[in-house]
């Protein structure tokens, strides 16, 4: 809802400074829910970092959590759990 207000308050900005653009298209491109195809240059190389940083994602060997390794230790002999 607040954040409606601010993009209504922008566009009346740019509106009085007759601003011209896309501004829909440079919108859908920032809006995360959207997922609007690049508007603008820096969009097409925000899209052309993302690319590469998923490529490289892809080709990392996937590997365990740090902290996946350490699981509780079983209690010692003859010592016994409190009951939940």
């Amino acid at each position: 809802m607040i954040l409606q207000r601010i993009n209504l308050g922008l566009f009346a900005v740019l509106g009085e400074l007759s601003a011209t653009a896309d501004w829909r298209a440079i919108s859908e491109e920032i809006w995360p829910f959207v997922q609007g195809p690049a508007a603008t240059p820096m969009g097409e190389a925000e899209a052309r970092w993302r690319a590469r940083r998923q490529a490289a994602a892809a080709r990392r060997p996937r590997t365990t959590l740090p902290w996946a390794q350490y699981r509780p230790s079983p209690p010692p002999t003859g010592v016994q759990r409190p009951a939940r």
